[in-house]
C-alpha cells in the first residue's frame, strides 16, 4: 500500500469522525431543547448518524444532488462549531476517543489491505454504490439488478466514496467501520461499570466480531450495527429514570426503524418484532407512548410503499423470494426433509457466533435467576419470533440447504447485537444485587 493511500486513509477516518461529532445534536441541547439528561456524548454522535442517514434516505429517494447536500451538511457543522465556540461549549476529548480513532484508522487500513468483493456485491451493491458516486437518480436503479431491494448501504458506500476525496471506492467503506467502532462502544455503556473495563469490554467484542467479509460492500454488518444502536435505546426503556421523558428514546428508535427499512428487507421484520416485544413487556411504557410506536412503525413503512410506487420502483424484489403458501402443499417426507435441515443450519451457524454461544445459555440462567424481569421476557419474545421468521422464509424455498448454507449464516449474524443485552441485563443485575465495587 503507497504512502498516498495511506494518508488518504488517515484523512479519510479523521473526516468521517470529524463529520459525525460536530453535526446537529450537541449536549447543550438535549439538556435544554428536548431536556434529556440521560443521553451521554455517544448517545449525541449515535443521533448524528440516525439523523444524516435518515437524511440521506431523502436526498437519494428524491434525486437531490449529493454535492448540494455535502456543502449543505457541512455548513450545519461550521455553525454549529461557530456556536459552540461562542458559547464556550467545551469539547470533550477522551482516552475513549483515542481508543475509537486508533480503532477506526487500524481496520480501515485492514480493509484497505483485502479489497474482496463477494458474489453478491460485485453484481448488486456494487452496481448500486456506483449509481450514487456518479450521482445518478434513484429511477436508474431500475436499470440495475433488484432494483426495488432497499438502497441505503450502497449509498452510504457512494456517498463516502465520492466524498471529500472522491477516490477510492473502500473509502466509502470505511463509513461502515466506524459505524461499527461506534456501536460497540455506545452499547458498551450499558454496562454499569467504570469506563476503563467498558473499552476492554468493546475490543473483546470487536475482536469476537470483526471480519473482513462484513465489510465487503454487502448490506448485512449494516444491519447489526443498526439494531446495536438500538439495542442501547431499548435499554434506556428499562431504566425508572428515564420513564418521565421517553419520547427522545421513541424518537430515536423510529429513526433506527426507518434506516433498517431502507437497508435490507430483514430488518423491518426483526424492528418490529423487537418493538412488538416491547409493546407487550414493558411496563414502564405508558399507552400513548405505545400507540405512537406501533402507529410509526406502520406509517414508516407505508411510506415507503407509497414512495416506490410513485416512483414506479418495484417494493419487493420476486427474483429470488419464495411464495410462502407453497410450502401448504410440501407432503410428509418434503416436511421433514426441510424441517430438519433448517434445525441442522440453525444448529451449526448458533455455534459459529461467539455472541449466540455466549448469550444464549446467559439468556437461559438470567431467565430462571430473574424470571419476572421485563427485558428477559422481551428477548424471550423476540427470540421465538425471529425462529418463527426463519422458518417460514426457509421452510418455502424448495432449495432449502443451498439457500440456507449461503444466506442464514448473515441473516442470524445480524440481528445477533440484540442478544448483547443479556450480557448487559444480567451483569448488572449481579452487580446491583452483589453490591459490586464495580459498580458505579
Amino acid at each position: 500500500m503507497y504512502l498516498h493511500e495511506i494518508s488518504l486513509i488517515i484523512f479519510q477516518v479523521l473526516f468521517i469522525y470529524l463529520f459525525f461529532n460536530n453535526s446537529i445534536f450537541n449536549e447543550k441541547i438535549t439538556n435544554k431543547i428536548i431536556k434529556v439528561k440521560y443521553f451521554t456524548n455517544i448517545d449525541l454522535v449515535v443521533l448524528n448518524v440516525i439523523i444524516f442517514l435518515n437524511l440521506l434516505i431523502l436526498i437519494s429517494v428524491f434525486s437531490v444532488n449529493s454535492t448540494y447536500f455535502f456543502y449543505f451538511y457541512i455548513l450545519l457543522i461550521i455553525l454549529a462549531l461557530t456556536k459552540n465556540f461562542l458559547e464556550k461549549i467545551k469539547i470533550n476529548f477522551s482516552y475513549k476517543n483515542v481508543i475509537i480513532l486508533l480503532l477506526f484508522f487500524v481496520l480501515s487500513l485492514d480493509l484497505a489491505h483485502e479489497l474482496i468483493f463477494g458474489w453478491d456485491v460485485q453484481w448488486f451493491w456494487y452496481l448500486k454504490a456506483l449509481n450514487f458516486y456518479q450521482d445518478q437518480n434513484f429511477l436508474n436503479l431500475n436499470k440495475i439488478p433488484l432494483s426495488g431491494y432497499p438502497h441505503l448501504g450502497p449509498y452510504i458506500w457512494g456517498f463516502f466514496w465520492k466524498f471529500p476525496f472522491n477516490n477510492y471506492e473502500y473509502l466509502g467503506r470505511i463509513a461502515y467501520i466506524f459505524f461499527y467502532i461506534l456501536a460497540i462502544f455506545s452499547f458498551a455503556e450499558t454496562l454499569k461499570i467504570n469506563n476503563q473495563l467498558r473499552s476492554i469490554f468493546s475490543l473483546i467484542i470487536i475482536l469476537a466480531t470483526y471480519n473482513y467479509n462484513l465489510f465487503n460492500g454487502d448490506s448485512d454488518i449494516l444491519l447489526f450495527i443498526f439494531l446495536l444502536f438500538a439495542a442501547k435505546f431499548v435499554n434506556y426503556l428499562y431504566q425508572s429514570e428515564t420513564k418521565k421523558n421517553q419520547f427522545p428514546i421513541i424518537f430515536s428508535l423510529l429513526g433506527i426503524g426507518n434506516i433498517l427499512l431502507w437497508t435490507k428487507h430483514e430488518g423491518i421484520v426483526f424492528f418490529m418484532f423487537l418493538i412488538f416485544s416491547i409493546i407487550i413487556f414493558n411496563k414502564l411504557i405508558n399507552k400513548k407512548n405505545k400507540l405512537i410506536l406501533i402507529t410509526s412503525c406502520f406509517f414508516i413503512i407505508l411510506l415507503r410503499i407509497v414512495l416506490l410506487q410513485i416512483l414506479d420502483v418495484p417494493v419487493i424484489d420476486t427474483e429470488f423470494s419464495a411464495n410462502p403458501l407453497d410450502a401448504l402443499h410440501v407432503n410428509l417426507q418434503e416436511f421433514y426433509y426441510r424441517i430438519t435441515n433448517i434445525l441442522f443450519f440453525i444448529f451449526i451457524f448458533l455455534i459459529q457466533s461467539p455472541i449466540y454461544l455466549i448469550t444464549l445459555p446467559l439468556m437461559i440462567i438470567s431467565i430462571k435467576l430473574f424470571k419476572n424481569d421485563p427485558l428477559n421476557r422481551t428477548l424471550l419474545l423476540f427470540t421465538l419470533l425471529v425462529s418463527g421468521f426463519l422458518f417460514v422464509a426457509y421452510f418455502s424455498r424448495t432449495e432449502v440447504i443451498f439457500i440456507a448454507k449461503y444466506s442464514m449464516r448473515e441473516i442470524m449474524n445480524s440481528c445477533s447485537g440484540i442478544y448483547l443485552l443479556v450480557i448487559s441485563n444480567l451483569f448488572n443485575k449481579y452487580l446491583s444485587n452483589n453490591k459490586n465495587k464495580y459498580l458505579e
